[in-house]
């Protein structure tokens, strides 16, 4: 288990409250177990899933002890996925390029065919091989890049859906819709809503 002491020798005072300020030291710690996994190669969605499910464990804690054994708990899953990942099949180069690129370019309009130019590749080859070794196509997981990009603009911001979409690269709001329903199960409505419901519970708990 971590002990207090430590962490209180390298973190300052953000918070009055001792439970809110070890909140806040287990998330910064979270984060940073989550930038690590991924510089260490693990799939950003995977990093961040597991980070999503650890803040919410400390969201919900109701002690500190509870919180120093989530933290405990995070650090040894990090390094299990990471772990994980050397011990699978090395990942292609172009595969590798491929996730950059769109990791660069979520709000501009480009093509698979863009892709393939950017990293010298034929189309269709990357196309199948990202198939086949990602275990999803390559339009699915821009997709998924694009709405992950939503989500925090749905919880952090308040601008309109219409405009999140078209910034987007969304042919439509109702084309945005059904893509944002079909991967978080909800609309993008109902998902801003249920995070600003979060929000001021949490407000309340402060």
């Amino acid at each position: 288990m971590l002990a207090k002491p430590y962490l209180n020798e390298r973190v300052g005072q953000m918070a009055s409250n001792v439970l809110k300020q070890t909140e806040y030291i287990a998330v910064s710690g979270i984060t940073l177990f989550t930038r690590a996994a991924i510089d260490g190669g693990v799939n950003f969605e995977e990093a961040y899933n597991l980070s999503d499910l650890y803040i919410q464990k400390v969201s919900a804690a109701k002690d500190e002890l509870r919180i120093y054994e989530i933290i405990k708990n995070a650090s040894l899953d990090f390094c299990s996925i990471v772990q994980n990942f050397k011990e699978k099949k090395y990942e292609s180069k172009y595969i590798r390029q491929c996730k950059q690129y769109v990791e660069k370019h979520l709000f501009k309009r480009f093509s698979l065919a863009d892709i393939a130019d950017e990293i010298s590749i034929n189309k269709c080859y990357l196309t199948n091989q990202f198939s086949k070794q990602e275990g999803t196509s390559l339009k699915k997981y821009i997709h998924k890049e694009r709405i992950k990009a939503a989500q925090n603009m749905l919880k952090f911001s308040n601008q309109p859906i219409s405009v999140i979409a078209n910034y987007l690269c969304f042919d439509s709001q109702s084309h945005f819709g059904a893509v944002f329903k079909s991967i978080v199960g909800m609309t993008p409505q109902n998902y801003r809503m249920k995070n600003m419901l979060v929000s001021s519970q949490k407000n309340l708990e402060v």
